[in-house]
């Protein structure tokens, strides 16, 4: 493997993190160029392999076959990754990605069952698409949502990383309850059908989903549900909070903005009064600005946006 192939899957990876995460992308912006590569193999990585068992173009029994795969082929070359070398570049055409991963997996020495967890929820996407309680849906998170709190724990520190994991971890699962939450139309048109919201809060509130999927109008009931699950959001968004503040002041900033950015989004649905069944919820662009000057100052916000204008631009002429 040629560094002209992981150098065109760091610029692949950066591409759909930008693309698809806008929120956190504006964090990553803060750390060092190395680190950020390193954030954007990572999160390259994890999207594509979600975008599998999200297709629209994939049936059931596609998606299984495709992810399968994609996980056979990776712990190929994680097992083997003192080998990379002898492998053609066409090995690659098929997963752009990988390059990227490995490079990174190599640099942080990143273990085996994070990947391990992560494919395994993946699968349940495909298999367990209702959760009864929540304690069943954190289980599911354990591999989806705290592997991005444990990875970034890699980048950011070399030592300490044990007693601030359970922080990072509430703050992986603070963020993937706002995209459930954000996103329960979204997930509830996928094939197969999704729904994160457990059951509990869903048969609480006598709450019809099928009702609000036809209609997109919010009562008493689902609002009831709606601000109960965004309140039990924020309480996670707080326990993090501590984590975050026990971080090095050099690390501390990205991840505050990175917090206030995607719980901004629990703002924004409150605004759009709870119509989480309508058009998709997102935070405005001026806003992020105005949220990243609060919390960074001028010189924060100025560096993230030189920063937005050169790493995209040094990855690409140099990698």
């Amino acid at each position: 493997m040629t560094q002209k192939i992981i150098h065109q899957s760091y610029i692949e990876s950066q591409n759909l993190f930008q693309k698809y995460s806008k929120s956190y992308y504006l964090g990553a912006l803060l750390f060092s160029y190395s680190e950020f590569k390193l954030i954007c193999a990572f999160y390259g990585f994890v999207r594509f392999i979600d975008d599998i068992v999200d297709s629209n173009l994939l049936n059931l029994a596609q998606k299984t076959i495709r992810l399968n795969h994609a996980r056979d082929v990776f712990f190929l070359l994680y097992d083997n990754r003192e080998h990379m070398r002898n492998y053609c570049p066409q090995f690659f055409m098929e997963y752009p990605i990988y390059p990227a991963i490995i490079d990174t997996i190599n640099k942080l020495n990143l273990p085996r069952r994070i990947f391990e967890r992560f494919f395994n929820s993946m699968e349940m996407d495909l298999t367990a698409t209702r959760y009864a309680t929540y304690s069943e849906l954190q289980k599911y998170m354990k591999g989806s949502a705290e592997i991005v709190g444990e990875v970034m724990l890699h980048i950011m520190l070399p030592n300490d990383r044990d007693r601030l994991l359970p922080y990072a971890q509430k703050l992986g699962e603070a963020f993937q309850l706002t995209n459930f939450i954000r996103d329960i139309k979204e997930d509830y048109d996928m094939f197969p059908q999704r729904v994160y919201i457990p059951k509990e809060f869903i048969t609480k509130h006598n709450v019809s989903l099928d009702k609000y999927w036809t209609s997109g109008e919010v009562d008493t009931e689902f609002l009831l549900m709606a601000r109960e699950i965004i309140a039990l959001n924020w309480k996670l968004y707080g326990e993090a909070q501590q984590g975050i503040v026990s971080l090095p002041r050099s690390k501390r900033g990205a991840i505050q903005l990175s917090k206030d950015l995607y719980s901004s989004i629990l703002i924004q649905i409150k605004k759009n009064n709870y119509e989480l069944f309508g058009n998709k919820i997102k935070v405005p662009f001026p806003n992020k600005l105005w949220i990243t000057y609060n919390t960074l100052g001028v010189f924060g916000l100025g560096k993230v946006l030189v920063n937005y204008c050169v790493y995209p631009f040094v990855l690409s002429c140099f990698g």
